[in-house]
């Protein structure tokens, strides 16, 4: 029977007996007797097996029962062996110190012998000071050698994949890996290489593991990341929460929540999930504007422009939505036509049945008579090949306008929203060194020849700008004003507060 001693457990008390060993349980009766063996509980009481015959008592009648010390002695060992499990990843010895005080005080017999003699080595680490890495104890200046020597490998695997040798890196992140399992950016750089493999449940369990220790926000986001391609939306939307939260600065995690709110519908965005998210996401990204604005630049939808860019995608963007309107009216001009074709249809289709019902009766003997038909039937008949050739050209025009109005939607140079959120790669990598800050640009401004050859055509002024793309076959293209700058692009990464 599996009764906790000391527990009261209806109107059964747990007692300790005066027998110095006993291996089976012991239940006393209320009456004076008691039953000795394997006793198990039942919905009324408890049933006492021994020796293959069992008897059944009430609760009413039980006393106290006494569990038997070879019972207790084996779940002590499995109390014992559970607790070396989970202190076996222990890093702080004084934490596993702990854990086995508690346990030596409640433990008995020969669990509580193996107990104390594990507590004496972990007392001995924890007196010597000792850290664990790579599955081995060592002092403080040891680890030191080891972390370095781990840190410098990792940081030539990292410039490894930003270089795109990611073979080479693999190679190292694996020897890493071999000798200390639970290094961080180890987990994290193999998380990036199988994500970029197409790998995501080994990215996900990665990163998880990469994250076990501590929060970090370009690791939350990964994880976020790969659950979106899980199809896991409100568990990714949570752990953006938790990213936001470590990192809330972060523009690359504010990005790419910009990117998951905006995939979802009017419908999807009342959950609480989603509502939760956008509550953390909104004040941050107003700072985050603050702070871009500073620099020069301005969100749009879930990347970022300059003032000038920003000024040209708002035009191109009004005269997109003006053009979509249009689409819009005339779409619902021409569905209304379909409508009303069908609708002629079918009601020629009920004259016909008429027509066929009214011709055919009975004669005087009980015969089935048909009439000819009158010529409108015919005429009817006519009537409805000529609406169903109507309503195919009609529908093409419905399918022409939807691929206008997509090929005007592409016509603006950068959309608001891509539908994708984006990996922090190797250069999130936790616990290295930062990267060094890119050399800045060289500014060369481009003199035109004091006196250029003969037949050489001069160079454009500065100011001129690029024409926006024509649009595609059957749609107007759109037109900006010559004095918009050209797209200088987004900024780096590098960049970014």
């Amino acid at each position: 029977m599996r009764l906790i001693a000391s527990f009261i457990i209806a109107a059964a008390v747990v007692t300790t007996s005066s027998s110095s060993v006993s291996l089976a349980d012991i239940v006393h009766l209320k009456d004076g007797r008691t039953l000795e063996g394997d006793v198990k509980k039942t919905a009324d009481g408890w049933t006492v097996n021994s020796g293959g015959a069992e008897v059944v008592v009430t609760a009413e009648e039980v006393k106290s029962i006494e569990v038997g010390s070879a019972k207790r002695d084996l779940d002590n060992s499995l109390a014992l062996a559970s607790l070396r499990r989970s202190v076996a990843n222990f890093t702080d010895p004084q934490q596993a110190v702990d854990r086995y005080t508690r346990f030596i005080a409640t433990a008995k017999g020969p669990s509580a012998a193996a107990a104390e003699a594990d507590l004496l080595v972990w007392k001995d680490r924890a007196n010597r000071k000792l850290v664990k890495v790579a599955d081995r104890w060592m002092n403080a200046d040891e680890a030191a050698n080891v972390k370095a020597s781990f840190d410098e490998d990792l940081v030539a695997a990292r410039a490894r994949i930003l270089d795109g040798r990611t073979k080479d890196a693999k190679t190292t992140i694996d020897a890493v890996l071999a000798i200390d399992g639970q290094n961080a950016a180890a987990l994290y750089m193999r998380g990036v290489l199988a994500f970029n493999e197409g790998d995501i449940p080994m990215a996900r369990k990665s990163f998880d593991a990469s994250n076990a220790a501590t929060d970090h926000g370009p690791t939350l986001n990964n994880i976020a990341v790969a659950m979106m391609r899980q199809n896991q939306s409100a568990a990714a939307l949570n752990m953006y929460v938790r990213a936001m939260n470590t990192a809330p600065g972060d523009p690359r995690v504010l990005d790419n929540v910009a990117e998951a709110l905006n995939l979802l519908s009017k419908e999807e965005k009342l959950a609480a999930a989603v509502k939760k998210t956008a509550a953390v996401f909104s004040p941050l990204d107003v700072q985050l504007a603050g702070r871009m604005a500073q620099m020069g630049w301005f969100r749009w939808g879930a990347t970022w422009v300059s003032q000038s860019e920003l000024d040209r995608l708002m035009a191109l963007e009004k005269q997109v939505n003006e053009q979509l309107a249009q689409f819009e009216r005339d779409f619902r001009s021409v569905q209304d036509q379909v409508r009303a074709i069908e609708e002629e249809i079918d009601a020629n289709n009920r004259a016909l049945r008429r027509i066929e019902a009214t011709s055919t009766f009975r004669d005087e003997t009980g015969r089935i008579v048909r009439t000819a038909y009158p010529p409108s039937y015919y005429a009817l008949q006519r009537d409805i090949d000529d609406l169903n050739v109507k309503r195919q050209r009609t529908i093409a025009q419905v399918d022409q306008l939807r691929a206008d109005a997509k090929a005007v939607r592409a016509t603006i140079p950068s959309p608001r929203f891509s539908g994708a959120q984006r990996l922090i790669g190797a250069e999130g990598t936790p616990n290295l060194p930062p990267l060094p800050p890119p050399p800045a640009p060289v500014q060369q401004q481009q003199q035109p020849p004091a006196n250029p050859p003969a037949g050489a055509t001069p160079l454009p002024p500065s100011s001129q700008s690029t024409p926006p793309p024509a649009g595609t076959a059957g749609v107007v293209p759109l037109q900006s004003p010559a004095t918009m700058p050209a797209n200088p692009g987004p900024p780096p990464r590098s960049q970014l507060p």
